[in-house]
């Protein structure tokens, strides 16, 4: 005689023979693997400190302007959140000894799990210094410890004699979302525009460049520097602008005004537009460092319809960045609606980052409308005379952000800057995705080279010796970074780039057509994965099994005596999006778990 595992069992005698009747039981387990880890490391000084020969002192000076090194953990299982502050343990190592952890004394200070440095140490023939932070955390299902690590490399340069400011170009609006109904019509385009401007370091030269504009799937005017865009091609829901600069002796800077549907409201009617407006669209800083405004003042806007286009209060953050590409935590954040909001700039920060939430949202939360970013633009004073800077700059042309869409794609696009012209020959690149504990593979530890190999399994593609990459949702678990390596005149040059997913966690619901509890052996029943996201169901049932759908269905039993059965399905597994169980696939108590892919 056998008793069911944990619901009661009927017992009957039938020709004076006992036997047992089992109550099925089903179960419906969402597979996920081992947390990934991602660790970043931020700084509050500059990455590159200038060495003046002539005067022999460092800018900055490390024994005053002590730069802090500071950790970030983001945990796939935890969402986007830092949770550094969970790690089991944090240490430092210096790149050239990765078997003895940094301590207090001497140059550095440990303090949790922060590494701060006093001394100028990149003296003699160190033109760099990298710092290697591994952290340990502890996953809290399975209490296993996993290790990751990050690193951060501090370059020197040279002072040489004084020369040329940089060219650069700036556009008063580098994006804009255009609202529509919810079929896409009835856009409101007011100050849906974007001015170029040139800047000789700190100078603005606009007036001796002339400007010419490349439209794709949007339509506009240009006037002199400003493009005005009036609508959107046909069928289409996002488009850009390129703007060019031009001027004799000088090579040409092309940037681009990205632009996208939201579309919102009801059909046929016309829903409301908010703008950020920033006082200005760069911050100049001349040699001494002094700025120019010292402010920045940021305004909102708003209609509804053919409303007036008035005045509109808000919530605000504000971030900034000393490196041109990690932003760290926001700097300012409204604690209540305001019409206006003025910011002084810090000392030695490369950009402004500006963000409008709507009227009693909670900012970075929810409710976004509109973000800014205002450069800051330098007098030239350091480098060879005649020579030209190289950099490598990856961006992203429409966005870093996914929202509930697996079959969105998104590009990274790297450029080489020599001066300020981008360099289309004699480049080669090279593109990395971080991969905790992988071995350097030319981008240093803990980067993952892509091929045409392993690239799918990142859901990325066109990953081979190619500045532009496509990246899809699909291969976003809350967000990715990306390195680029790009090859020219025989020395590399590296910049990163982050994508972030901030799709709705998806419920899973499995549902059995005649229940979950049988007797007397008549088991006859199909078993539904159902999924929903943001209250809605996605990937719904078609009219076959395995075909059609978004996602693919991989079931599993296991017997009552908790043991996968490798027969199920012939070889342990059945796929689709039901699946039919009768009397044989049951003795007493089974448990079935779905894995959605």
């Amino acid at each position: 005689m056998r008793i069911g595992d944990s619901l009661p069992s009927i017992l009957s005698t039938d020709g004076g023979n006992q036997m047992t009747i089992a109550t099925g039981q089903i179960s419906i387990v969402d597979f996920n693997d081992a947390p990934s880890l991602t660790a970043f490391v931020s700084t509050t000084s500059p990455k590159t400190q200038i060495w003046d020969p002539a005067t022999q002192k460092f800018t900055p000076d490390w024994t005053s302007s002590s730069p802090t090194l500071q950790p970030s953990l983001f945990v796939s299982s935890e969402g986007t959140t830092d949770q550094i502050a969970t790690a089991k343990s944090v240490k430092w190592f210096d790149s050239a000894d990765l078997t003895t952890a940094l301590v207090t004394g001497g140059a550095y200070t440990v303090t949790g799990s922060t590494l701060k440095v006093s001394q100028n140490i990149m003296t003699g023939s160190i033109y760099a210094k990298t710092f290697i932070c591994e952290i340990i955390w502890t996953d809290p299902a399975t209490l296993v410890d996993l290790t990751v690590r990050a690193e951060f490399t501090f370059n020197r340069a040279d002072n040489g004699k004084t020369g040329p400011s940089a060219i650069s170009a700036v556009l008063s609006n580098d994006s804009d979302v255009i609202p529509t109904d919810s079929a896409g019509n009835n856009g409101n385009f007011t100050g849906a525009l974007s001015t170029m401007y040139i800047y000789e370091g700190a100078t603005d030269v606009s007036s001796s460049w002339t400007v010419t504009a490349n439209a794709v799937d949007v339509t506009g005017t240009l006037s002199g520097r400003t493009y005005t865009v009036t609508g959107f091609a046909s069928g289409k829901d996002t488009g850009y602008v390129d703007l060019t600069a031009s001027r004799s002796g000088y090579a040409s800077i092309t940037r681009r005004f990205a632009l996208s549907k939201s579309k919102q409201g009801t059909a046929g009617t016309t829903p409301t537009l908010y703008r950020l407006i920033p006082s200005v669209n760069a911050i100049a800083k001349n040699i001494s460092g002094v700025y120019n405004p010292t402010t920045l003042t940021l305004t909102a806007k708003s209609q509804t319809g053919n409303g007036a286009y008035g005045d509109y209060s808000g919530r605000y953050q504000i971030w900034e960045t000393t490196d041109g590409t990690n932003w760290g935590t926001a700097k300012y954040t409204s604690t209540a609606n305001e019409a206006s909001k003025t910011w002084t700039p810090t000392a030695g920060i490369k950009a402004i980052k500006a963000q409008l939430y709507i009227a009693g949202s909670t900012p970075n939360g929810t409710g976004f409308l509109d973000e800014q970013i205002i450069p800051v633009v330098s007098d030239g004073a350091t480098g060879a005379a005649g020579a030209d800077a190289v950099l490598v700059s990856a961006w992203a042309p429409s966005g870093n952000l996914f929202k509930n869409d697996l079959s969105t794609s998104l590009t990274a696009q790297a450029d080489l800057y020599k001066g300020a012209t981008v360099q289309t020959s004699g480049v080669t690149y090279e593109w990395f995705v971080q991969k905790s504990g992988n071995a350097d593979e030319g981008a240093g530890a803990g980067w993952d080279k892509l091929d045409s190999t392993n690239q799918a399994s990142y859901g990325v593609t066109g990953a081979v010796n190619t500045s532009t990459i496509t990246v899809t949702a699909a291969g976003i678990v809350n967000l990715a970074a990306f390195k680029v390596k790009a090859t020219y005149g025989g020395k590399a040059y590296y910049d990163t780039i982050i994508f972030y997913d901030q799709t709705d966690p998806i419920m899973v619901v499995v549902e059995s057509s005649n229940g979950n509890i049988f007797k007397n052996g008549q088991i006859s029943s199909q078993l539904l994965c159902r999924l929903y996201q943001n209250g809605e169901e996605i990937d719904p049932k078609q009219s076959t099994a395995t075909t059609g759908y978004k996602y693919t269905y991989t079931w599993t039993k296991l017997g009552r005596d908790g043991n996968q059965d490798m027969t199920f399905g012939g070889s342990g597994t059945k796929k689709g999006k039901w699946i039919d169980i009768t009397d044989a696939d049951i003795y007493q108590k089974a448990v079935f778990k779905v894995e959605i892919t």
